[in-house]
């Protein structure tokens, strides 16, 4: 908990966000070749 008080519970929210923004994207991206790959 005390390291919170210095900013790394946030460093540590943001780096998650950031990992879960880049899977998305990557899964919208096989999603879309897939599609294409269907159609």
């Amino acid at each position: 908990m005390e390291s919170c008080q210095y900013g790394e519970c946030q460093i540590k929210k943001k780096a998650k966000v950031k990992k879960k923004a880049k899977a998305g994207r990557t899964m919208i991206k096989s999603l879309k070749r897939e599609i294409a790959w269907l159609s």
